[in-house]
């Protein structure tokens, strides 16, 4: 009976040996995921970042920017110098539309 006992016993820690080597395995698989899980998140936010920020900031200077830069044309469209962009806008639409047909 003795016998068996130890039998047992060495099974046992064989077994338990290799339960422990398995959860090493699977902690170093658990923190390779992690850290791609992480490394996802960062790069989402910069993919996000990345588009949205030069939305913004074109819808913030784009307007400064083109009104400056067709000031000189205003005149020869035969647009007011007071106007804004969007008055310019539509009263050339009109002239570009005759001119496709």
């Amino acid at each position: 009976m003795s016998e068996e006992k130890t039998i047992s016993n060495e099974e046992i820690k064989k077994m338990l040996e290799e339960s422990k080597l398995l959860i090493e395995e699977i902690n170093e698989d658990t923190k390779y995921i992690k850290k791609y899980v992480v490394i996802s998140q960062v790069m989402g936010f910069v993919k996000v970042f990345l588009i949205v920020v030069p939305i913004v900031l074109s819808i913030l200077y784009l307007p400064k920017l083109l009104s400056s830069t067709l000031a000189p044309y205003q005149e020869l469209l035969g647009v007011p110098a007071g106007a804004n962009l969007q008055d310019a806008l539509r009263q050339v639409a009109p002239l570009l539309s005759n001119q496709n047909k």
